[in-house]
């Protein structure tokens, strides 16, 4: 798949040793860009999680495996869709973990807004085993990146519970390229299409 209608598709890859790549905040927003609100496991039965009434944990996608995301470049008015490959998002996984990223949270991509008492609760491949647990995540890619996150912030906790936020999204930051069929035809053009910051919102 080399575009969606006549816009161009890229995949998203990472280097490990660079320190400005990877995953550096999850937000939690009302419109999630990978189109699957979390859940709350007070809801249904967890994967691996033994949850006594509301334990103020929330399960949802932060990265869709292979799922093309629209994007608009706002200074060139380029359009665009990227995507991650499972592997590629592995290794984000691993470095985020790696960086030690685990409250890095924020609400509605806002800086300002990065409440406490928000941390990391469990985070990992989605496999078909993990399906038969989430119904919810049924349609979810293979190899997609689930996160719960415990929240013992009563505000936002309200607004999860509110359903003013539904989801996740991650702030990403990587290389562009064109998909690997076309790599040897890539203009100097499409290969400055690199280190983008990619908020996922």
């Amino acid at each position: 798949m080399n575009n969606i209608h006549g816009i161009p598709v890229y995949d998203l890859t990472i280097d490990m040793l660079n320190d400005e790549y990877g995953v550096s905040v999850i937000s939690l927003v009302e419109n999630p860009a990978v189109e699957k609100a979390f859940i709350t496991l007070s809801d249904q039965s967890p994967i691996r999680l033994s949850v006594v009434d509301d334990r103020k944990v929330i399960t949802g996608v932060a990265l869709r495996a292979d799922y093309p995301i629209y994007r608009k470049d706002p200074a060139t008015g380029k359009e665009y869709f990227f995507r991650i490959s499972a592997e590629q998002i592995e290794r984000i996984m691993q470095k985020f973990m790696a960086e030690k990223r685990l409250d890095m949270v924020n609400i509605e991509h806002d800086p300002r807004m990065t409440p406490k008492d928000i941390f990391l609760w469990e985070s990992y491949q989605l496999t078909d085993k993990h399906k038969i647990g989430y119904p919810e995540f049924a349609d979810i890619e293979t190899g997609s990146w689930m996160v719960s996150y415990k929240v013992d912030n009563n505000t936002v906790w309200k607004a999860i519970k509110s359903g003013r936020l539904r989801g996740f999204s991650a702030e990403i930051f990587g290389n562009l390229n064109e998909n690997k069929e076309k790599q040897a035809n890539l203009s100097a053009e499409d290969r400055a299409i690199a280190l983008y910051l990619l908020t996922i919102i």
